[in-house]
């Protein structure tokens, strides 16, 4: 981990010069049943223009950075896209902590629309009792997505542990819950939850 953490602050310069708006955090796995991987790496833009931006100065002028990761980790086996809507994101990226992925299914005759609204108003019966969830997104599979079994991911972050601690019992001792699946009930059915330790490697928004 430490070699991997030198590449990416090496990383983080390089993306510096290129004046790119990508943020990216290092993501190893914690609470979880078999994610298939040792470490994960999440990258984001802003927007798709930046994405392309970015993409074209990765491959005129990355080789060396990518022999440096190559080197210390290998990713070669999956790389996927997704496209991030968020439910409660004040403060664009987020910086180090924890994430949680669930796979969500959409019930019969939902549309992804549905799901957004939905989530934005169980986030906002949840922040309402107390939850100290930093952010909240929808992330849809796009380009390289294997055939999963659910529809989307939902995905809350947490600044620290204390902070996931004191949410979850508000979810499960609170009523937290019992609002929340009232409120998804007959959109979308969320289920194989997995925690990661967020490392931020780079803000795009100081970039």
């Amino acid at each position: 981990m430490a070699d991997l953490v030198k590449v990416g602050e090496k990383f983080s310069q390089w993306a510096d010069k290129q004046e790119s708006k990508y943020s990216a955090w290092i993501l190893t796995p914690q609470f979880h049943t078999e994610v298939g991987f040792d470490v994960g790496w999440l990258g984001g833009w802003p927007s798709g223009a930046e994405m392309g931006k970015s993409l074209d100065a990765w491959k005129a002028g990355g080789r060396e950075l990518a022999a440096d990761f190559n080197a210390v980790m290998d990713c070669s086996s999956n790389h996927e896209m997704a496209t991030a809507v968020p439910i409660n994101a004040p403060d664009g990226p987020g910086g180090s902590g924890s994430v949680i992925f669930a796979g969500c299914s959409l019930a019969d005759g939902k549309m992804g629309a549905d799901a957004i609204a939905a989530h934005v108003k169980a986030g906002a019966a949840m922040s309402a009792k107390g939850a100290k969830a930093s952010s909240s997104w929808v992330f849809f599979p796009g380009l390289g997505a294997r055939d999963y079994d659910f529809d989307y991911w939902q995905v809350i972050t947490f600044q620290n542990y204390s902070d996931f601690g004191a949410t979850n019992d508000i979810y499960i001792n609170g009523g937290g819950w019992e609002e929340v699946m009232g409120i998804m009930k007959g959109v979308a059915r969320c289920s194989g939850a997995v925690m990661f330790d967020a490392t931020l490697v780079r803000n795009g928004n100081s970039g």
